[in-house]
């Protein structure tokens, strides 16, 4: 139980936690430039579209499978945590979190 503990804490010291962040850091940064950009990326050659999307399509499918890793290996669940924080914020017990 003791090594489940550790695992649960050390999370963020994995360099997959890191990808992760550069991941989902540059899937929000594409998508901005995307919303921002939209009239011009439309006159652009379909080219340079298709190739927007597949580097989006990557992105987010390492982005994917790094969730799953994390989620595995340290049962990291951020959609978990996020509805513990701010979905039940009176419901939550130490039971939840084991």
């Amino acid at each position: 139980m003791k090594d489940k503990d550790k695992r649960k804490r050390d999370f963020k010291m994995a360099p997959s936690y890191y990808a992760l962040l550069v991941t989902g850091t540059l899937l929000v940064i594409n998508i901005v430039i995307i919303v921002k950009n939209y009239k011009k990326l439309m006159t652009e050659k379909p080219y340079h579209i298709i190739l927007l999307i597949s580097f989006i399509g990557i992105l987010a499918g390492i982005h994917g499978i790094l969730h799953l890793g994390l989620e595995k290996l340290y049962n990291y669940n951020p959609i978990q945590i996020i509805k513990r924080k701010f979905f039940t914020p009176f419901n939550i017990s130490n039971a939840d979190y084991n």
